[in-house]
Parts: structure tokens; C-alpha cells; sequence
């Protein structure tokens, strides 16, 4: 249910004919795109993009790059810092659930993120093995893949980061004990998002030293949205 100043709409479903909304809440779909294709922006790229700007702080395609800072990281004790650029920090990103719509338009913002801070980003993400091939290619690039039916993937992701750990994590699965398994992958200065409650999700935070972020799309849109009955 959207709820505006000039405009209650309490009626479920998504299959009317036309469909009064807030002008500043639509946007035109360009030739290139189907109406399938596009159908999906609205909600899984705006969720994906908000995590990782708003939320996580990372820097959005506007940005100028000297204006830009990546919040939470920091060298830790024991990085080999050196002075070369081929030791320059690399900045450990995960997407627990690498093959979701979320995963799909995570992955490509993080690069964005990348190019705007003109920083490395290692991009690492959990998908099945049949998968690894596709999300190793345009426009995804993932640099490390793990099967996450594997028992000790979250191992295998702190190895490939060298001890370091990872800065920033997207669950988009956030379900039972997925959020302990990525959250025992982070940096002790990582950033957590999870996109379902402690409710839906059946888990519990408490014993995490570093308490996940929970958002929702409609929180970005500047209007009030009633849904499930909250």
C-alpha cells in the first residue's frame, strides 16, 4: 500500500490495467530495455544500489575521485603495506548469493564503486560450480567463486583474502545460517548487509560481533509504503 498526500492505494496486486503513482516514483524505460527486463530495476537494482551507497558508504557513479573515501577500511596490523602500487590495498567485497537478481546487479555496482574510487576491489561470491564460468564473465567479473554447499567456503574466502578478511558483505540470501557463515568471513572493521529480518530470515545477531544492516527498498524511495501490515 503507497500512501502519499494525494493518493491511498490499498489494493493488493500487480496486474491492474493502469495504475495511479506519485510521478517522482516512475521512471521511462528506454528502448533497449524490455518491459521484463526493466521490471526489475525498480526493485533489485535500487535494493542492490542502496546497500552498497547509502548504506555502506561506497562511492555511487557521481562521484568526483578525490571526494572519495571508503569508510570501515583500513590496514590492518599485519598487511604487508609496502611502498610498490602492486601492494596497494585491495578491498574485499562478498555477495553471498552470487546468481540472485540481487547478486546479478551487486556484482556490477561494485565495479562501478571500483572505477569511480579507482581502488581494487577483489569481488567474491558464492554461487554452484555451474555457475562459476557465467559469473566469471562480462558484466559480473567475479575474481573468486566458491560453492556455498561447500562446508568450508567461508575458509576459503578468508584464504583468498590473504587473512585480511572481507570489507564489505551482501547476504541476499540473509536465511538461518548463512548470516553466521558470511559474517565469520569479515574484517574486524567489515560492513554487513542483510536484506530480511531476524524474523524471516530465522536468524539471530546477537553473538555477532558486528551487527548486520538491515534495509529495504521502499526506504529509498522518499514516500511511506505500508507493507505486511507495517
Amino acid at each position: 500500500m503507497l500512501r502519499t498526500a494525494n493518493s491511498v492505494n490499498d489494493l493488493p496486486g500487480a496486474f491492474a490495467q493502469y495504475v495511479a503513482a506519485p510521478y517522482d516514483l516512475l521512471w521511462s524505460i528506454p528502448s533497449t530495455l524490455s518491459y521484463e527486463e526493466a521490471c526489475a530495476v525498480s526493485m533489485c537494482a535500487l535494493t542492490s544500489a542502496q546497500a552498497l551507497f547509502p548504506r555502506f558508504g561506497l562511492p555511487g557513479p557521481f562521484y568526483e575521485p578525490e571526494n572519495v573515501s571508503l569508510p570501515g577500511v583500513g590496514r590492518e596490523s599485519g598487511d604487508d603495506a609496502g611502498d610498490d602500487d602492486d601492494d596497494a590495498e585491495v578491498i574485499n567485497v562478498l555477495i553471498n548469493g552470487s546468481t540472485s537478481s540481487l547478486g546479478f546487479y551487486g556484482a556490477q555496482l561494485v565495479h562501478v564503486a571500483a572505477s569511480t574510487s579507482r581502488t581494487n576491489f577483489r569481488l567474491i561470491g558464492t554461487a554452484r560450480p555451474s555457475k562459476h564460468a557465467f559469473l566469471s564473465s562480462p558484466p559480473y567479473n567475479y575474481d573468486l567463486l566458491v560453492d556455498y554447499r561447500d562446508a568450508t567456503w567461508p575458509e576459503k574466502v578468508r584464504e583468498a583474502t590473504g587473512g585480511v578478511g572481507v570489507h564489505y558483505a551482501l547476504d541476499t540470501i540473509s536465511e538461518r545460517d548463512t548470516v553466521a557463515k558470511v559474517h565469520s568471513t569479515l574484517n574486524a572493521k567489515g560492513k554487513y548487509h542483510v536484506f530480511r529480518g531476524q524474523d524471516g530470515g530465522q536468524f539471530e545477531t546477537k553473538d555477532l560481533a558486528i551487527q548486520p544492516v538491515y534495509g529495504t527498498v521502499w526506504e529509498g524511495l522518499g514516500h511511506t509504503v505500508d507493507y505486511g501490515g507495517g
